[in-house]
């Protein structure tokens, strides 16, 4: 036997040894493709750019999400992984991660940690815009609240806010935690408290918004809580009898009174 006939096997065990597998490759190749998936649908839900993302967490240029995204890396490094569930406590920390499939690893399909709640949000609330449905369908879209926001009694839904809406309280993006008022209950609504209000017209559209209770000689409105000057006509009280509740202003109906609030880490000055 010659001298490179008695190597050739040390060769191949340290090639082996050394070079992952082919499927090895296309596994890593199908979790880094969830990862890029799952934060496509984070940001598509939350309205983020990645350079909006990237402020939001504080990273000063937007190259690295950008490059994950466009597959030039096969993930985002853990410091980056923690900013984003920082900021953004409905961030799929598992699918971000590679694990599985976003849907399974979605905090609404998880049991929530000790001490907390998951709140689904079920409405996009922005003045002037009317939808087809005040309810949104994806079920993985929501946030993590601490138990004593509310009674545990009380139901709960998040509804995300986008401009214009409610600046003078609420920004933008701001996720308002709500307890369900039941239609029979509406009357018992105090003065001051801050509701979302659901209108909805003679073709079914609806529209969302947050308004603030306030009781005037007897009648109680809806007032606007929005800077737009197209936004500023107090709504009357679903539960009027008077002629003004039925003035032309469609169904209304309140969806929760507010409890608790939510927004996005401010971006550091660079």
């Amino acid at each position: 036997m010659t001298q490179d006939q008695r190597r050739a096997p040390d060769r191949g065990t340290s090639s082996s040894t050394r070079l992952p597998s082919r499927q090895g490759r296309i596994a890593e190749d199908e979790r880094a493709e969830l990862r890029r998936e799952a934060l496509r649908r984070f940001m598509k839900r939350n309205g983020l750019s990645p350079a909006s993302l990237s402020r939001a967490i504080g990273i000063a240029r937007p190259n690295t999400i950008y490059n994950f995204l466009r597959g030039n890396s096969r993930s985002l490094s853990l410091s980056v992984l923690e900013r984003i569930v920082e900021a953004f406590p409905n961030a799929p920390r598992d699918g971000l991660l590679g694990h599985c499939s976003e849907a399974a690893t979605s905090p609404a399909a998880a049991e929530p940690p000790a001490g907390y709640r998951w709140v689904q949000i079920s409405a996009i609330a922005q003045a002037g815009v009317w939808r087809d449905s005040a309810e949104k369908a994806d079920s993985s879209d929501g946030i993590l609240m601490p138990d004593d926001v509310a009674p545990s009694a009380l139901s709960l839904i998040g509804v995300r806010v986008k401009a214009p809406c409610a600046e003078l309280v609420f920004p933008a993006g701001s996720i308002l935690v709500c307890t369900v008022v039941p239609r029979q209950k509406d009357a018992s609504v105090p003065d001051d408290s801050i509701v979302v209000i659901a209108r909805t017209n003679d073709t079914g559209r609806t529209e969302v918004t947050v308004r603030e209770v306030s009781t005037d000689e007897g009648e109680t409105w809806l007032w606007p809580l929005s800077t737009s000057p197209h936004h500023q006509q107090p709504l009357p009280a679903p539960w009027q009898t008077t002629a003004t509740a039925s003035a032309g202003d469609g169904r209304i109906a309140i969806l929760g009174v507010v409890v608790a609030a939510w927004q996005a880490r401010p971006p550091p000055n660079f």
